[in-house]
């Protein structure tokens, strides 16, 4: 294989894109494999990347992994390790909101949070799981979400945590956060991005994936790793872990829209 298609999900905050661009120049550098990467503006552009043919490998938040699976045959390959990998969730107001936790959240108040299904299934779950009765609408992204809760146009944000912590101070400090989800902690440790091969290039994709996986250690990468809150580098993902994180991947779906 001269080349390796690499779509990247719309799951990451601006600043990260360049973190990414090392990732994708890395693994070139180290497999002898030129990689192209493409970073999708839209979820409907993985898929339709999928359909054209040609997409080698892609990272993307894990319930974008489950249908990409099923839909595609896609196999999980690789996941970032450690809790900071999770995809929790801020629930947040305005600084002069008068809530200051979720007790204060009066059902129908609307929330906006993003379109694409990782961050909105967690930020659905996160409703159903403390009771809260919000309605949802959707925002582009973080700076939109910020918009429309400042200006009154929703009354909470629901934003995936390493986006949102990645705000500068001045930005934090016109917003409140009421609440964090802890995916370890209520049993769900392997809602993490995940990165997807292509079935049909398993066998060339070998070289491709210990790369990634010796990226831990590597002076090369320690800094990318660092900026991309993987720090603690990529683990293989088994048959046996791949049961138990489609179970769990299904059931918080059950819970987000049932």
């Amino acid at each position: 294989m001269d080349t390796i298609n690499f779509v990247v999900a719309p799951d990451f905050a601006p600043q990260r894109m360049p973190c990414l661009q090392i990732f994708s120049t890395l693994l070139s550098k180290h497999s002898g494999v030129s990689v192209k990467q493409t970073l999708a503006m839209a979820p409907d552009e993985v898929t339709q990347a999928i359909e054209a043919g040609g997409v080698d490998l892609i990272y993307c938040n894990p319930f974008l992994g489950l249908e990409l699976y099923e839909k595609y045959g896609y196999i999980p390959v690789l996941r970032p390790i450690g809790k900071e990998a999770c995809d929790d969730v801020v629930l947040f107001a305005a600084a002069d909101s008068p809530m200051n936790s979720p007790a204060d959240v009066k059902p129908g108040m609307k929330a906006t949070c993003p379109g694409n299904l990782g961050v909105k299934t967690v930020s659905m779950f996160m409703n159903k799981q403390l009771n809260l009765g919000l309605t949802f609408e959707t925002s582009e992204n973080l700076q939109q979400a910020i918009q429309k809760v400042r200006r009154g146009d929703a009354d909470l944000g629901l934003y995936l945590h390493q986006t949102f912590d990645d705000l500068s101070s001045l930005a934090k400090s016109q917003l409140k956060v009421l609440d964090k989800t802890d995916l370890t902690e209520m049993g769900y440790p392997d809602i993490r991005r995940v990165l997807m091969m292509n079935p049909k290039e398993a066998e060339k994709m070998e070289l491709t994936t210990k790369v990634i996986l010796g990226f831990k250690g590597h002076p090369d990468a320690g800094e990318m790793l660092e900026k991309l809150r993987v720090k603690e580098g990529f683990e293989a993902i088994t048959p046996d872990m791949a049961g138990p994180t489609i179970a769990n991947l299904k059931k918080m779906q059950s819970i987000a829209f049932g």
